[in-house]
């Protein structure tokens, strides 16, 4: 049983690797995941759906009375509550099911050295500029 369930784990953690959501597989092109990162990734996302479920099942089970609560009310903010509720096991149940990195290394050459924009001072023209202060202390 065991064995089972690692193996079960391991299969789970190469699937969180290979799954990507679309937007971030069209700019796959312009940047690349960091190493370190892409191995946290993968080997948090067992843990992160442990974690995730046992906080879905909780909110659930926080929200569903307090829905049943407020649906036998009378109250006026009845309505916004249960929009609340259905909101926040929306966001603790719902995607992303995968721990993505958060950091991303560019894979585009690095720009080249700026052009330094014309000054008169570079160009050999004198620049009038304020006046020299006069010393506090003249010698």
């Amino acid at each position: 049983m065991r064995r089972t369930v690692f193996v079960l784990i391991g299969a789970l953690a190469l699937c969180g690797c290979q799954t990507a959501p679309r937007d971030e597989m069209s700019t796959r092109e312009s940047a690349t995941v960091h190493p370190g990162d892409a191995v946290v990734s993968a080997l948090g996302t067992p843990f992160y759906l442990v974690f995730k479920s046992v906080v879905c099942v909780a909110s659930v089970a926080i929200a569903a009375p307090v829905a049943g609560l407020t649906a036998l009310s009378d109250s006026r903010y009845a309505p916004e509550v249960q929009a609340t509720l259905g909101d926040g096991v929306s966001q603790n149940c719902g995607p992303p099911y995968v721990l993505r990195p958060y950091r991303t290394v560019s894979v585009e050459p690095a720009p080249g050295p700026r052009p330094i924009p014309p000054t008169p001072e570079r160009e050999g023209r004198r620049v009038p500029g304020p006046a020299e202060p006069k010393p506090l202390f003249p010698d």
